[in-house]
């Protein structure tokens, strides 16, 4: 496939800030932040609020409430509304390992979003839409688009010969994911106006490419997975391959993004694509030797700019969104994994 030879905007992240989380609960994760710069996350203990909550929202301006823990079951966050509404997974008190999705609006009410009833075994599919649609996966591999109030639209099945597995969606109810076939894999969209569509194969690619997040306007991030070619990484031999992270602008170019810290095996956690700005993810590195292999926040730009976020020495470092202001917020953790903080950076971008 052709790549995209046009100069990438490179962002520009300035230095890691505490978030100002209150001071017994030290350990605490954000999960994501609307445009509003409001952020939802949890700590590793009971300690927001008179009712020892783990989850939270955290506001621009430093206060914060913590979750209501129904049934007195623990909140995960799944992600933050524009309005501050929080959709998150709640254990189910009566079926064990079965999750129940619920919102939490500003003041705290609670409304339960039930599966389908009618027999399917369900899971939620990476985070709903700012309209409040999820990807669900059922039974028999099979996908589906649910609003969390009945409506529930089967996406078709691929083409003979092919399989789909979802990993997201955007306002627009396009779904983006990966498309399996005899001999390779490819980064896939749905759409109700196109069907599935592939999308090109970049030059490196080794064993092909996956698709994880699609913006509004269609942009689609994903990895690539590619040769190691440095017999110095740790491990080395022939056909080892690192995930490198992926941003096909269009449906004919695709653009493999390079850091230096793609040099060895690497993985790719895509976490959020905002609108039409700047995508956020984590990089996993080689470190086969220590406990926790370095990880390192990173934002990149639709056009394939990348920039890694700093990261105190002796920390590893995860991105989970970004806001309209530029704002990325995330964690770090302590390479003995004995503590957690909360951070933000600033980020823009330069000709």
């Amino acid at each position: 496939a052709p790549l995209d030879a046009r100069p990438a905007a490179t962002p520009t992240i300035g230095p890691a800030i505490p978030l100002p989380i209150p001071s017994e609960c030290p350990s605490a994760i954000p999960v994501d932040v609307n445009e509003r710069g409001v952020i939802v996350g949890w700590a590793d203990a009971p300690c927001f609020g008179v009712t020892n909550s783990q989850a939270f929202r955290l506001y621009p301006d430093g206060t914060w409430d913590s979750l209501p823990e129904p049934n007195g079951q623990r909140v995960s966050p799944l992600s933050i509304g524009r309005r501050g509404d929080v959709y998150a997974l709640v254990p189910d008190p009566d079926v064990n390992g079965y999750w129940l999705v619920v919102t939490i609006d500003e003041a705290g009410h609670l409304t339960w979003l039930p599966f389908p009833d009618d027999g399917s075994n369900y899971n939620v599919v990476g985070r709903p839409n700012d309209h409040g649609t999820f990807v669900l996966g059922g039974d028999a591999s099979r996908y589906y688009l649910w609003n969390g109030r009945g409506q529930l639209q089967p996406l078709p099945m691929p083409p003979a010969g092919q399989r789909f597995r979802a990993s997201g969606l955007n306002d627009h109810e396009e779904v983006v994911g990966t498309m399996f076939t005899d001999d390779t894999r490819y980064a896939a969209t749905w759409s109700r106006r196109a069907g599935y569509t592939l999308l090109p194969l970049p030059s490196s690619s080794l064993y092909g490419s996956m698709g994880d997040l699609v913006d509004d306007h269609g942009r689609v991030y994903g990895q690539t997975l590619v040769g190691v070619q440095d017999t110095s990484c740790p491990y080395w031999s022939a056909g080892m391959f690192a995930q490198a992270p992926t941003v096909w602008n269009g449906r004919d170019t695709a653009r493999v993004l390079t850091s230096d810290q793609l040099r060895c095996r690497t993985n790719v956690l895509w976490q959020e694509a905002t609108d039409g700005k700047f995508a956020v993810g984590t990089l996993v590195g080689d470190a086969p030797d220590a406990p926790l292999a370095p990880t390192f926040a990173f934002v990149a730009s639709p056009d394939g700019g990348l920039a890694l976020a700093p990261c105190p020495a002796g920390w590893s470092c995860m991105g989970a969104g970004i806001d309209r202001q530029g704002t990325l917020v995330g964690h770090m953790i302590r390479d003995d994994r004995s503590a957690f903080r909360a951070l933000t950076w600033s980020v823009s971008t330069k000709p």
